[in-house]
């Protein structure tokens, strides 16, 4: 498991989230229209919206665990791979230097 699937996951449980399954959304909304709630003709329509309501907040939840584990890598100052990728390049340029000089 990933560092970015760790924090996402403790993110996920932190705040309470869990994935919200059309099985499950058919579930609520059907009891919704049972308690009178939502008019069963409005039924396909509630039903989109809920699962849209829950894609967007797993979007934002993904978003802010990114935000977070930038923070993270910034704080304790760790390489990014644009980082990396720069010593990398630079250390070939020394390397091909060094071997013209022999």
């Amino acid at each position: 498991m990933t560092l970015t699937s760790l924090i996402r996951k403790g993110l996920l449980i932190g705040l309470g989230a869990a994935a919200l399954t059309k099985e499950r959304a058919e579930a609520l909304i059907d009891e919704l229209v049972r308690q009178g709630e939502v008019a069963q003709q409005d039924r396909p329509e509630a039903l989109k919206e809920l699962l849209d309501w829950a894609e967007e907040q797993e979007r934002s939840l993904q978003r802010q665990a990114a935000q977070a584990l930038a923070q993270v890598i910034a704080e304790l100052h760790l390489p990014t791979k644009e980082d990396l990728a720069r010593l990398e390049e630079k250390l070939e340029r020394l390397e091909r230097r060094l071997s013209q000089q022999d």
